[in-house]
């Protein structure tokens, strides 16, 4: 599923959900809220805290955001870009999360790169510990 598709879905879905809520229909009410405010902060996080790195010499937008709610961060950076990168740390080291949109680079090649692997819009690797420079 193409990430335009996946966002046309999980739209229809909360709309949905909002629908059913307006009718008097309380299920799901709640889960559509707290999906709502998920949302508005990943919005907000991208703004206030992404900022622009260079990986394999490609100019890109990055962000530190835990894994749960890194794809879609990742996502929504990626339009308009060749690619986009979550990060986040374990004690095994920094995580990324690599996303492209339909437009944008292949990231598994890029993943493959440093010892990871994926998909051609989606697609992740990790840094160890002791190779980090901090």
């Amino acid at each position: 599923m193409d990430h335009m598709t996946y966002h046309d879905s999980f739209n229809e879905e909360t709309s949905r959900n909002a629908n059913q809520a307006s009718e008097g229909n309380n299920q799901g009410v709640g889960t559509v809220v707290e999906g709502a405010k998920v949302i508005q902060e990943i919005r907000r996080a991208i703004r206030t805290r992404s900022y622009r790195m260079t990986i394999l010499g490609i100019d890109i937008p990055v962000l530190n955001m835990p894994g749960i709610f890194s794809t879609y961060a990742g996502q929504l950076m990626s339009v308009d870009e060749p690619f986009s990168a979550c990060y986040w740390d374990t004690p095994d080291g920094r995580v990324f999360n690599l996303q492209s949109d339909s437009n944008g680079m292949d990231v598994s090649e890029i993943a493959r790169s440093f010892g990871g692997g994926g998909r051609k819009h989606a697609a992740g690797f990790t840094i160890p510990v002791q190779k980090l420079q901090l």
